[in-house]
């Protein structure tokens, strides 16, 4: 089977965001079980770097419309920075429309996969397709509207829930991570959830392993925090836990933190902030602050620490917590989104409300004074993984429903409409 993966901002290296790191484990897995899997993004062409020789990377270079930029600065100047952002993209990722319409007549593929719905190419694409195509909802427009509401207008929201409504509306079949963000698609597109596939994200367990007996976790104690400086990531909650758990636990503590888009203003001014409050606490030898680690580099810092913490606000299907439970790591994390499916609290994982740094601080605080519990419900959390969670497992899966829409695509469905 040939699987075209459409992502116009997908890159290979350290990941910027869950979209990416899905299409880099899923073209590995599928390319894994005998699948010509081929990733379409927007861009110049140049040497592919980091791609599995089994995958190959297509750069559908884009050119700049006349006038387009002078009404993009109207737009942004009226408030209405977000329609203007469609608009660049609409015009400018016009190409990789062209692109998948000639490959479908020219070479044609299987099956297209678009990721996320904030994707003009598919909205364009939806129009008139020739090949079976579908809509891998990853939850990331979600996230922003909900919980980055100061970034948006209330016209903007409407005009984006409209918008990512009409694209799902237009694809015939549409699969998810988690059941949470299936009931979420459901409040924000009008579909019922249950129409919605749901195949949760696959982990590297080959990659993902634990340390030696050696490791350096076993003298200090380490505290983890891996993802976007973000809203959504719940860093402010962490933040506010961590006098808590520096009053119980004083001595050898430290804390490291691993983040993304180092040259964003949202990560610069988290960077700021988290630097200032280990000033003001007096420890500021006890963190290590890092940007946007390679996987390698990021498995020493799993395997270096003693609690993986994942405050977020919302979920969809957590990279950082399949990760890190796979590296054997205690993960304390928050009932939000999706994250209930993978941890089943006290058995192989603490789950937290969101947004309360008390409980956050105190689940914390266990597993650090309980290292032989910590111990049993990582190993309990491991095997969790490798039976539901592997690569293998997630590609057959997926390929399985893949097949399945290619069946029914066959018998004439082309919309939900």
């Amino acid at each position: 089977m040939h699987v075209i993966l459409v992502w116009r901002a997908f890159t290979w290296g350290p990941s910027r965001s869950g979209v990416t790191s899905y299409i880099q484990n899923i073209a590995g897995a599928l390319s894994g079980i005998g699948c010509r899997v081929t990733i379409v993004r927007a861009g110049r062409q140049r040497e592919q770097q980091g791609c599995p020789d089994q995958v190959s990377e297509i750069r559908v270079e884009t050119r700049p419309i006349w006038g387009l930029k002078t009404a993009r600065y109207g737009l942004s100047r009226l408030g209405l920075r977000n329609l203007s952002l469609w608009l660049g993209l609409l015009a400018s990722e016009a190409p990789l429309e062209r692109w998948l319409k000639n490959k479908s007549e020219d070479e044609p593929y299987d099956i297209a996969v678009f990721c996320d719905t904030t994707v003009p190419e598919g909205w364009l694409y939806s129009k008139h397709a020739t090949t079976p195509f579908l809509l891998s909802l990853r939850g990331g427009s979600y996230t922003r509207v909900r919980f980055s509401p100061e970034r948006t207008t209330s016209w903007e929201r409407a005009w984006a829930q409209a918008r990512n409504r009409e694209m799902a509306r237009r694809s015939p079949f549409i699969y998810c991570p988690s059941k949470a963000l299936a009931q979420a698609a459901e409040a924000e597109f009008g579909l019922p959830s249950e129409s919605i596939s749901v195949i949760p994200n696959p982990v590297d367990v080959e990659l993902w392993t634990p340390g030696s007996a050696g490791s350096p976790r076993d003298n200090t104690a380490r505290i983890l925090f891996v993802g976007r400086f973000s809203p959504e990531k719940g860093l402010d909650t962490l933040l506010d836990a961590i006098p808590l758990v520096l009053h119980e636990v004083r001595h050898g503590l430290w804390f490291t933190f691993v983040g993304a888009n180092p040259s964003h203003a949202c990560s610069q001014a988290c960077c700021c902030r988290i630097r200032s409050l280990f000033n003001d606490l007096g420890v500021p030898d006890r963190l290590d602050l890092r940007m946007s680690l390679r996987r390698e580099e990021l498995l020493g810092v799993y395997r270096a620490a003693s609690v993986c913490v994942v405050p977020s606000l919302w979920e969809t299907c957590s990279n950082v917590i399949l990760e890190a439970m796979a590296c054997g790591v205690p993960v304390v994390a928050t009932r939000a989104g999706g994250t209930p499916e993978i941890i089943e609290h006290g058995r192989t994982g603490w789950l937290v409300e969101p947004g309360n740094p008390k409980q956050l601080a105190e689940a914390i605080i266990h597993v650090l004074k309980n290292a032989q519990e910590a111990r049993e419900v990582a190993m309990r959390g491991r095997e969790h993984v490798l039976r539901e969670y592997t690569v293998d497992k997630i590609a057959r899966q997926t390929l399985a429903f893949y097949e399945e829409c290619i069946s029914r695509w066959g018998s004439g469905v082309r919309t939900r409409a």
